[in-house]
Formats: C-alpha cells, structure tokens, sequence
C-alpha cells in the first residue's frame, strides 16, 4: 500500500497520481484501486512513472493538447505506451 494524491483521470477510470512523499507522477490503470488516499497493489497492476515532478507532467500534458488540437496522430500521448519500465515505486 501507498500513501497517494489523485489528481487527475485519463476519462477511462485511469488515475493520475502523485505519491505523498515523492514529487513523481505516476498512471494507475482503471483496475487498480485507491481508497482513502491509498493505493491497493493488487497482482498484475503496474504504476506507471510518467515525469519526475507535477511541472513535467504539465509540460507534457500541454505537449498533448497542441498535438491533439494538430491532429497529430505521429504524437505519443502520455496514456499511450510508457515512456520508461513500469516503476518499482509500488513494489513492495
């Protein structure tokens, strides 16, 4: 279990989190579960560390959007295939 702040959803049950003391933005898949700010591991789901900070994930997030708005279909969006291994953050 980890200690985490949702801050945002993909709009398909995806969350995007923030750990409680790490600056890291991590993408929880809609089959993970966070309860009272803590996230339930359960066997098979895997965090996916997105940025090292909110700043990078906001630069990224507007990267998105303009490419979005460009119908950019060349762009990899943050949702889409990760752009680092999954995170060892969760592990126990």
């Amino acid at each position: 279990m980890h200690d985490v702040q949702v801050f945002g959803s993909d709009g398909g049950g995806g969350r995007f989190v923030v750990g409680a003391a790490d600056p890291k933005v991590f993408y929880l898949p809609s089959d993970g579960a966070v309860r009272d700010g803590v996230y339930l591991e359960e066997k098979g789901i895997r965090a996916v560390e997105l940025t090292a900070d909110i700043d990078q994930f906001m630069a990224r997030l507007l990267e998105d959007l303009r490419a979005f708005v460009r119908s950019d279909v060349s762009h990899r969006y943050l949702t889409d295939v990760p752009p680092s291994p999954p995170s060892t953050w969760f592990t126990n």
